[in-house]
């Protein structure tokens, strides 16, 4: 993960507070940063899969939750096309179906 990308950069504006002195990243910046993970070419087969498990994880457990307006314009930074990448990719796994960490 290089912290020259355009996503990497916004993380610290998409952040919730936890307490006075923590701050977490939102929902929707920590799917966007693994799907940046599991799609990028510098990572290995592996670690691509470590990072789509995760994604499915979160995306079970928080479906109803994401901002999907949010999440596209974040999928957007991670690559052109991301956005309706990544919506895509979140629908397949809230429905179930196959997905590639690609």
């Amino acid at each position: 993960m290089k912290p020259v990308e355009d996503i990497h950069q916004a993380v610290f504006k998409n952040t919730v507070a936890a307490g006075k002195t923590h701050r977490f990243s939102t929902l929707e910046m920590a799917l966007a940063c693994k799907f940046a993970a599991m799609t990028s070419p510098d990572r290995t087969e592996r670690k691509r899969h470590l990072g789509a498990a995760d994604l499915i994880g979160m995306v079970e457990h928080h479906f109803e939750d994401i901002e999907r307006n949010v999440l596209f314009s974040l999928g957007e930074m991670v690559r052109a096309g991301g956005g309706p990448a990544l919506l895509t990719l979140m629908d397949d796994m809230h429905a179930g179906r196959p997905i590639a960490a690609r």
